[in-house]
């Protein structure tokens, strides 16, 4: 049961809060809630703002993390994820929600992923044999405003899982998976 960072906003509060980082060089070490979907860096945001408040982590490592290292919630604030480094991360090394619309995620490098030791066990309606949910190194279920240059190794299961953008690609390059 490690630490747990959350940065969201409280809309029902007068006036409105909304916090908001900027992490550079910071190492996150055993943080998240061990598979209770709890990260060890969550941005909750439950609101869309105008102007939107950036979040950023820049040269970030993120160690044996017991559930995502780094999750996102779906709002519209600008989200940069840089040259950071994921190395043993329970379900993902990045996870970003469906809704997410100014997402960022360049020159990162997710090295070991793996299952939740308490993810659910589903039986296949066709072969009756176990099977998990996928887990991936990067998965983003909204398309990001640029995934470029990010590398994901032994993930055991899917390096990079998001959606795919309309040809030619101009958001998602330059990016390499493999032991996955």
């Amino acid at each position: 049961y490690g630490g747990h960072i959350e940065i969201f906003d409280v809309p029902t509060a007068s006036p409105m809060r909304v916090g908001k980082v900027e992490m550079v060089y910071t190492q996150f070490h055993e943080f998240g809630k061990g598979g209770s979907l709890s990260a060890a860096v969550k941005i909750g945001y439950k609101s869309n703002f105008d102007p939107a408040p950036a979040n950023v982590f820049k040269g970030c490592s993120w160690t044996d993390s017991l559930e995502y290292g780094l999750h996102a919630e779906s709002s519209n604030a600008p989200l940069i994820i840089q040259n950071n480094v994921f190395i043993n991360s329970c379900d993902a090394g990045i996870y970003i929600a469906s809704g997410s619309s100014a997402v960022h995620i360049v020159d990162n490098a997710v090295l070991g992923v793996y299952p939740s030791p308490i993810a659910p066990v589903l039986t296949n309606e066709f072969t009756g044999g176990s099977r998990v949910h996928n887990y991936a190194g990067i998965r983003s279920d909204a398309l990001p405003v640029r995934m470029i240059g990010n590398v994901v190794a032994g993930s055991n299961d899917i390096g990079f899982l998001h959606r795919a953008e309309p040809c030619p690609p101009t958001r998602i390059f330059n990016n390499e998976a493999f032991a996955t």
